[in-house]
């Protein structure tokens, strides 16, 4: 897929939604998290995978949401130098975390 054939695509996606909603709830859901990493939680935290639960409802809102998306989208996270770079950014744990924490909250999501 070319560059103009993906902004077309992510264009067409964000078209469909109210961009300044999900906005404030990825900051929202991406602050959460970042909190939950400096008070030392584990991906396996109730509290990680509840909000795991609320990341998986906004991307939701851009597009649908399989299990081998879901996990997909982790292992980029976690092994793409551009995501990881971008999560590093806001965060220097969050992507590590980010890819574990969707690792196991995909683990349990049945198809």
């Amino acid at each position: 897929m070319s560059v103009a054939e993906q902004m077309k695509y992510f264009e067409d996606l964000f078209g469909k939604i109210d961009k300044n909603q999900y906005s404030e709830k990825m900051t929202s859901c991406l602050q959460k998290l970042i909190e939950a990493i400096d008070n030392n939680k584990e991906e396996d935290s109730k509290e990680i995978q509840n909000l795991m639960g609320e990341y998986f409802k906004i991307i939701g809102m851009v597009h649908s949401m399989s299990k081998k998306k879901w996990l997909g989208m982790g292992v980029t996270i976690g092994e793409n130098k551009d995501c990881y770079t971008m999560y590093s950014k806001m965060h220097p744990k969050l992507p590590e975390v980010l890819a574990r924490a969707i690792k196991i909250y995909g683990d349990n999501l049945i198809e």
